[in-house]
């Protein structure tokens, strides 16, 4: 399992990815890498729907952490690794955003303001 992993990190490295904490997740592998507009959203009224805790997978999504709006090609409960964080695709993004990702920071208004708009790599993960 040490190989394992010694390996993905080696993969990851030359990627040019940051690698993915061992202790905070089970080891995962990249599936792809794409190269996409990530923005950050806020689960309240005006930036969602009229149930912002409730995602489009049914999920109830405030309090967390690790959640994440898909464009939708990319199936609910899949993980994505973007800026040192695994995340899962629990959202979805509005149509006329689809092919970008956009981080949830729960009531963090603020948060999302710093993050705003950037292009990274984006890797998927399975």
């Amino acid at each position: 399992m040490t190989e394992l992993i010694a390996i993905i990190s080696a993969i990851i490295t030359l990627m040019g990815l940051p690698a993915i904490p061992i202790d905070q997740s089970p080891v995962y592998r990249i599936k792809e890498v794409i190269y996409a507009q990530v923005t950050a959203y806020n689960t309240v009224e005006g930036q969602t729907d009229t149930t912002p805790c409730i995602s489009a997978s049914g999920n109830f999504i405030c309090g967390r952490n690790d959640a994440v709006a898909c464009p939708t090609w990319i199936p609910f409960y899949d993980r994505v690794y973007i800026r040192n964080r695994i995340l899962q695709c629990l959202d979805r993004t509005a149509e006329k955003y689809n092919g970008r990702f956009d981080i949830s920071f729960d009531k963090d208004i603020q948060g999302a303001r710093e993050w705003g708009i950037k292009w990274e790599q984006v890797a998927l993960l399975y």
